[in-house]
């Protein structure tokens, strides 16, 4: 099993490691993280883009990646799983509501620094995955979430991630 522990002062991320996080939440904030991912590649690079090209554009990605713009404004942590919180138009807010809105600040914080740890130490994997997808495929239909955390970090399961193209995927 890799060691995730970020030792190289990614932002506040050092000493960060995704693997101590409680049931689920180490995978699915990798999925989040390999959403990111496949966001900034897809935006980076465009279907045809090759060679040395194509190695610019996606390192110009890499610090933009794990930016908390990405993340949606109200992260919450509910159920193991970091999700967007949402009431149902005309719900009254519940107790319950509050306490889910209460993990805002650590469910931001903990898909931040996975995403941080994750890249800094999957880049070359990443890098190198993204340049062999033939330059007529669009780079945002490679399966991140697989690649990413179950053949990478490990972070997921077998059953926690979709074989098939992610665009469709939940998280």
């Amino acid at each position: 099993v890799p060691s995730f522990v970020c030792a190289i002062g990614v932002g506040s991320s050092a000493g960060f490691d995704p693997t101590k996080l409680p049931d689920k939440q180490g995978c699915s904030a990798c999925k989040w993280s390999a959403r990111f991912l496949r966001d900034e590649f897809a935006s980076k690079v465009k279907t045809g883009t090759k060679g040395p090209a194509r190695r610019t554009a996606l390192d110009a990605a890499k610090p933009h990646v794990c930016k908390a713009e990405r993340l949606p404004d109200r992260l919450v942590l509910e159920g193991g799983l970091y999700t967007p919180f949402e009431v149902p138009k005309g719900s009254p807010l519940t107790s319950h509501h509050f306490a889910l809105l209460d993990t805002q600040s650590s469910a931001r914080k903990n898909v931040t620094m996975t995403c941080e740890v994750l890249v800094e130490q999957h880049w070359e994997r990443l890098l190198n995955t993204a340049m062999k997808l033939p330059p007529r495929e669009r780079i945002g239909g490679h399966n991140w979430e697989r690649e990413l955390c179950l053949q990478a970090s490990r972070l997921c399961g077998p059953s926690e991630v979709p074989e098939g193209d992610e665009e469709e995927e939940e998280l």
